[in-house]
């Protein structure tokens, strides 16, 4: 394996991604997180991920399989076929900082799971 050729073709295919997205890289580099298998929701200014399934009253109340991120900036870069959506997170943990591409269609937008959300945590 070329080393070299395996990194730029790594590079090459960040830049294809963030294009899709119409998301131009700052001076601040964030690692890519595919979170398309996951179910999501946002609340005021966080993003909560569910990776074990959809959610439902039981799921928010134990917590066991959720997990939250500060959304660091608004702006929700949609992809070109409208499928994904990228967001820019925060983890609260080591000043780690992430791009999230996340399955549109797997967005919780159910106000009564979001309230209860919001209650439990």
């Amino acid at each position: 394996m070329d080393v070299v050729q395996a990194i730029n073709t790594r590079d090459w295919l960040r830049e294809e991604i963030l294009n899709e997205f119409g998301y131009s890289e700052t001076w601040k580099y964030r690692e890519l997180e595919d979170r398309t298998n996951a179910y999501w929701l946002v609340t005021e200014q966080k993003i909560v991920v569910c990776e074990s399934g959809e959610f439902s009253r039981e799921v928010i109340k134990v917590g066991s399989s959720i997990d939250s991120s500060l959304i660091i900036d608004d702006a929700r870069y949609l992809s070109k076929d409208g499928k994904y959506v990228l967001l820019t997170v925060d983890t609260n943990t080591d000043r780690n900082e992430f791009l999230y591409v996340l399955d549109v269609a797997k967005q919780c937008k159910d106000k009564e799971l979001i309230d209860l959300y919001r209650e439990c945590w």
